[in-house]
């Protein structure tokens, strides 16, 4: 930094020796003077900027060592259904139908019914370590929250819809809000309490 201004320093000086050398007249050097002074502030605030620290992005690294699975158990994209049908393979205490929207390919399940339960009417049998993923677009006038459901259902007691706060034997919620998501787990202990963790 003080390299630069010594710089421009020397420069300022150079320029007012020669004005005044060339013309001999003391009163352009003083206007000159005053031009130079100009440029030499810009040329040091110019300085000043570059010399000030740059504002970095915080970068996060950390160790993540998950591998995803290579085979998919399940998967559904509502391919098999019409535009307007209430999807076949699942069934609900509500209403819903199969749509298109304009701001995502491929069919989605519109889920129109308040405090409504949608429920996939078929068992798939998931090993002890599985991935969840799943696309929702959020009605941005009436979302209020939705809660995905993963349970292990109870033979004793299958239900075709299963609106129970813990459905199952056991299995986990995901809770998703305007505010951000939470993830619940439980399970029915051996005296029939359910147990959160």
């Amino acid at each position: 930094m003080d390299e630069g201004f010594n710089k421009i320093e020397e420069g300022v000086g150079s320029l007012i020796k020669k004005k005044k050398g060339e013309n001999g007249d003391e009163e352009k050097a003083e206007e000159n003077e005053s031009e130079t002074d100009a440029e030499a502030e810009e040329q040091e605030n110019e300085v000043k900027e570059e010399a000030k620290p740059q504002k970095q992005k915080v970068e996060s690294f950390t160790q993540y060592d998950f591998v995803p699975g290579d085979r998919i158990i399940y998967f559904e994209d509502f391919s098999q259904d019409a535009i307007g049908d209430f999807p076949a393979l699942w069934t609900s205490n509500g209403s819903g139908e199969v749509k298109t929207v304009n701001i995502a390919p491929g069919k989605w399940l519109h889920m129109n019914g308040e405090d409504a339960v949608y429920c996939y009417s078929k068992t798939v049998a998931v090993p002890d370590n599985f991935i969840v993923e799943f696309d929702i677009i959020p009605d941005e006038e009436n979302y209020r929250g939705i809660v995905f459901t993963i349970y292990e259902e109870n033979p004793e007691d299958p239900k075709e819809i299963n609106d129970d706060l813990y459905p199952g034997k056991s299995g986990f919620h995901i809770t998703l809000t305007n505010e951000g998501w939470e993830t619940k787990g439980y399970t029915n202990d051996p005296e029939g309490e359910w147990i959160e963790g």
